[in-house]
Order: structure tokens, then C-alpha cells, then sequence
């Protein structure tokens, strides 16, 4: 039997993916929580694991301390890309790899939006979406999207294996009039995901109806209607068929199709391409389309350490200071003036034991297996943060060799999800590459590329090419023993033969210099000459070796590069 989706399908896929979506929408509500520092808030309604205890409550930033500090590992620079030529060879890469440049340059935020969201939630995506614009390099825009609002095909054990593929979102009334037409629809307003009274009043349980997919009573008048009314949309991919419908539950009550038609954009083999990006950072392994909140992993230890700071909290402020007073042994004046704290102060007391007049209120002191139990949670949530401890700025009283390892456990899992990272570049500047071949079409823009204008039409960028994230599964880490690397085999890279001026290039690279660096020097009339040439006195010292190089003895060869090692040892 064909695959065949029509409305009553996409209403049954919409269903079984909002009742996914509901049931994991408590835990999903704690983990955006802890990463906003507001673990305590249950102002929304959703239940929580441990309820806020009388008195006090601390909020300590480690869901941001995490997030965050992986976000900063993993975004070392401007997002960007490299492409080369394909198998066929046609098209230019030059010409695809600026536009690409320019486009990632302009949605930054947005890449590194989708990043918070999937390292917060299990996964995230990018939603690519024409829009209008007279500036035909700017007729492609992104957004990054919650994992809730994209239905996947969860049966599929690759993303391009897909049966089909949705995104939901809601658009004003006027919009929706706009681009199906003036039809007559049941709007309302929008809902958020977290609010609990939102599509279904049940809370998530399971529908009868599940073609009833509403946003709410309509509250509003008729003149603020293109302001809060909104209709929600389904708007899905069968790549089966190679159709992209649209689906609505307020209109004619999801019984029919708001509009359908072939696929738009195109792969260059002519195969249907998927506008939604995903962006994944860890699959579950019998789910690859499931992924996995990195947050998650950590969750329990953040929340035992605000339980325990908490609890700190509340025990330090009842430590105050109190007394017992015998009644009557001191009247209102004696007692104003302890009250009062005047230093040097003398209150007379008619008793031969002052221990019967007033008495300090014993405090029982904070155990100290709490401290004990502190550390354990604090370890067992460096554990799961896969950072090393100098990564967060601790001091450590660590051998080299022990800190050597920790850098490349570091740099390995941040160097592994830096892959996921660049995965999802790669593919979303594939999709872009598509959409832009359309827009341009055979009338070519001009741009400014390196110093000169170039046109680029559609034709040019038809290509399977090999793109690449600038990047490069880089990290700070890896970076910085990179640039070291490169600096200390500077004059022997020199001496083995490779053009200075080549090599002067690929420093400005790395090290993030201005490229007036590359520049060549013009000489001023009745200016002194230039020092010279640079010897073996003018670069940073890398060794017996690089001295020899420099000062030319064996012209770079690598025999005499070691002769002279050899020589200098004995020496």
C-alpha cells in the first residue's frame, strides 16, 4: 500500500506528536528552570520533584554555569564555512563559498540560539523560510526552533531517511488571509507551550479528539484582531509523494487542507530538500531521531545543591543571637540599656549568681557531614559536566602530565560535540545553497569578494560541493595548542622551504591578525632601508635546528637540519 497523507493523517500526526511532546513537558519545564535560575518558581503550576521549603529559598546559577560554559567552548569565532569543488566539477565554490559567508555572518545569533536550545532540551532545529525582500541575498532568513514545534519521523533512523517532516507554528489572521486566502477561519489566541491551560485543558492526558488542536477563546475585538488572533498551521513535508502541505485545525475543523503542492527546493541530484535543520549534540542509540538534554545529565546534582544552599541559608539566619531571662530579675531600665549596646556600660543586678539572671540560648550547629555531603554532590556534577576543573576557572594542584590528560579528555568531548556542531552547518549552508538557487535564478548580483567584484547567478552554485565548517571541530582549547604549535615551528617551516610570504599568511590566519599585515611595505623617498631580511637573530627562538635554517646552511634540507642538530648536541 502507497503512503498517502491527507488532512485527517497530518490531524492523527499532529495529535500523537502534541501528547509526545505533553507528557514530557514537566521535565522539559524544570530543565528551561534551571537554566534561568529559578528553580523555586512554580508560578506556572507544573509539579516539581521537591516542593520549596518554608523560609528562604537560594537559587544557584549551575544550569548556567553549565550551559553556558559549554556554549563558550564550542564558539570559538564567526560561523563560516569552506567549500570546494565536487565530484562534477561544475559551479563556482569561490562564488558559493561567500555567499555562504555572508549568510551565516547575518544569523549568528540564530546558530547559536538552536545550540542553547539543544544542549537545554533533547534536541533543536533551524527553521530556513523564504521571506521578501528587494535584496535577493537577503530572501532567505532563519529561526531557531523548540523541539516541540518539529515533527519528525521517529521510525527513521536518519535524518534524510525521512517519510516526512513538519514544523508547527501560528500565524496572525491577516497573514494567513494573505497567503491562503480569504478564508473564513476559527481564530484565537495564541498559547504557549508552557502554559499548563494551553491547547488542552487536560494537561497533557491523552485526547479523544485529536483533530481538535485549538489556540484558545478568542478574547479580543474585531479591530485588534490582526494583532492577537492567530491560526495554528502544520506545515509538512512528504518526501514520499514530494508534496509540502499545509494543514490547519481552524479551518473547516482540520477536515480539509489548507493548501499543498510539490516541494520547492531542490538538492542538485533533483531530489526534495528539507528547509528544517536539526540540531543534535547526543542521540539516544535505538532512537538517532531522539536526542538527549546535556543539562539533564546534571539536573539531580543542581537541584540538590540549591536544596543544601537552601537549607544553609535558613540554618544561618536562625543562629542569632538570644537570650533567657530569669522574670523579674531586671526591670525596663536595666533591660533598655542591654538592649541598647552602649560600649563601657554598667547594669547593676541584686543576685550573687549572674548565671540565674540570663542565660544564652543554646543553637544546635550544622552537622558537618552537610559539607561532606556538599563536596560529594559538587563532584558528582563536575563528573557529568565533561569540563575540566580549570575550564571553570578552579585552581588545581595537578602534575603536568595529569593536566595534559585533562585537557584532551576535555578537548575530545567538546571536540566530539563540536562535530554535531559543525554537522549542523554544513547541512544547513546545503540548504541555503538551495533556496539561493532559486532566488537568483539566471539574473546574477554582484559582490565584493577579497578586493574585487564578482557576479554570481544560480547557475553557478547548482553543485554537490564538498562544504566544510570553518571551524573545524575547534575549541579554545585545541586553538591555543594549535597557535603554540604553529609559533614554535615557525623558523623551522622557514628553513624546510616553505615561502615566507605563505607562511606570513597563514599566521594572520591563526593568530587573527589584520590583513594590512599582508600587505607589501611601499618605500618612502629619504627613508632609511629596511633592517633587512630576517635571519636566524629575528625570529622566536625554535631550537638549534631553526637557527641552522635560518642562517641557510643546507638550504633547508632536512639532512642538514639534523646535522645540525646532531653538531649542537655535541656541543
Amino acid at each position: 500500500m502507497a503512503y498517502k497523507l491527507t488532512a485527517k493523517t497530518i490531524a492523527n500526526l499532529a495529535g500523537r506528536h502534541k501528547e509526545y511532546w505533553d507528557r514530557n513537558r514537566g521535565e522539559l519545564y524544570r530543565l528551561k528552570q534551571c537554566y534561568e535560575t529559578r528553580v523555586w518558581d512554580h508560578s506556572r503550576g507544573f509539579e516539581s520533584r521537591v516542593a520549596p521549603s518554608e523560609g528562604i529559598n537560594i537559587e544557584v546559577p549551575v544550569g548556567y554555569e553549565h550551559i553556558e560554559g559549554v556554549q563558550a567552548a564550542l564558539f570559538t569565532r564567526q560561523p563560516g564555512c569552506v567549500v570546494r569543488a565536487g565530484l562534477t566539477g561544475h559551479g563556482s565554490p569561490e562564488k558559493a563559498e561567500a555567499l555562504l559567508n555572508n549568510w551565516t555572518a547575518r544569523n549568528r545569533q540564530v546558530i547559536e540560539s538552536a545550540s542553547r536550545l539543544a544542549l537545554i532540551y533533547p534536541m533543536s532545529f533551524v527553521k530556513l523560510a523564504p521571506q521578501e525582500h528587494m535584496d535577493p541575498l537577503r530572501r532567505v532568513t532563519s529561526a531557531a526552533v523548540c523541539p516541540w514545534d518539529v515533527i519528525v519521523d521517529r521510525d527513521a533512523q536518519r535524518w534524510d531517511e525521512q517519510r516526512y517532516c513538519g514544523h508547527i507554528y501560528f500565524l496572525p489572521v491577516p497573514d494567513a488571509k494573505e497567503r491562503f486566502g480569504n478564508k473564513q477561519f476559527e481564530a484565537g489566541e495564541r498559547q504557549e507551550y508552557w502554559d499548563q491551560n494551553g491547547l488542552n485543558a487536560d494537561g497533557g492526558a491523552y485526547s479523544p479528539n485529536r483533530n481538535r488542536l485549538g489556540v484558545g477563546s478568542p478574547s479580543s475585538t474585531i479591530d485588534e484582531e490582526g494583532y492577537f488572533q492567530f491560526i495554528k498551521v502544520v506545515e509538512l513535508y512528504d518526501f514520499v509523494n514530494d508534496k509540502l502541505m499545509f494543514w490547519s485545525p481552524n479551518w473547516k475543523s482540520g477536515d480539509e487542507l489548507l493548501d499543498s503542492g510539490p516541494i520547492p527546493f531542490r538538492n542538485p541530484d533533483g531530489s526534495a530538500a528539507n528547509n528544517i535543520i536539526p540540531f543534535y549534540y547526543n542521540h539516544i542509540p535505538d532512537k538517532p531521531l531522539d536526542g538527549y538534554s546535556s543539562l539533564r545529565r546534571i539536573y539531580d546534582q543542581c537541584l540538590e545543591m540549591n536544596i543544601i544552599r537552601s537549607f544553609q541559608a535558613n540554618a544561618v539566619r536562625k543562629a542569632s543571637r538570644q537570650w533567657l531571662v530569669r522574670k523579674g530579675a531586671l526591670d525596663e531600665d536595666q533591660m533598655s540599656q542591654l538592649i541598647a549596646g552602649i560600649d563601657g556600660a554598667y547594669v547593676e543586678v541584686d543576685t550573687e549568681n549572674l548565671n540565674d539572671v540570663m542565660r544564652a540560648v543554646p543553637h544546635t550547629p550544622t552537622p558537618p557531614e552537610l559539607e561532606s555531603y556538599y563536596q560529594a554532590v559538587r563532584a558528582d556534577k563536575d563528573r557529568g559536566s565533561i569540563m575540566a576543573p580549570f575550564t571553570r576557572g578552579e585552581a588545581t594542584r595537578s602534575s603536568a602530565t595529569e593536566i595534559a590528560a585533562l585537557v584532551a579528555y576535555t578537548s575530545s568531548e567538546i571536540g566530539r560535540m563540536a562535530r554535531e556542531r559543525d554537522e549542523m552547518i554544513e547541512l544547513m549552508c546545503r540548504a541555503v545553497l538551495n533556496m539561493y538557487r532559486v532566488y537568483l535564478g539566471a539574473e546574477p548580483v554582484t559582490l565584493f569578494v577579497k578586493g574585487k567584484y564578482i557576479s554570481v547567478n544560480g547557475n553557478e552554485i547548482a553543485d554537490d560541493f564538498n562544504i566544510y565548517s570553518e571551524d573545524n571541530a575547534s575549541t579554545p582549547v585545541s586553538d591555543a595548542i594549535r597557535k603554540s604549535e604553529l609559533l614554535g615551528a615557525t623558523n623551522l617551516l622557514i628553513g624546510l622551504g616553505v615561502p615566507q610570504p605563505e607562511m606570513l599568511k597563514e599566521l594572520v590566519r591563526t593568530l587573527n591578525l589584520p590583513e594590512s599585515f599582508l600587505m607589501p611595505l611601499t618605500p618612502v623617498p629619504g627613508a632609511p632601508p629596511p633592517l633587512g631580511t630576517p635571519g636566524a637573530n629575528m625570529l622566536p627562538s625554535a631550537g638549534p635546528a631553526a637557527s641552522a635554517a635560518a642562517s641557510g646552511s643546507g638550504a633547508g634540507s632536512p639532512a642538514a637540519l639534523v646535522s645540525s642538530i646532531l653538531e649542537a648536541q655535541r656541543k
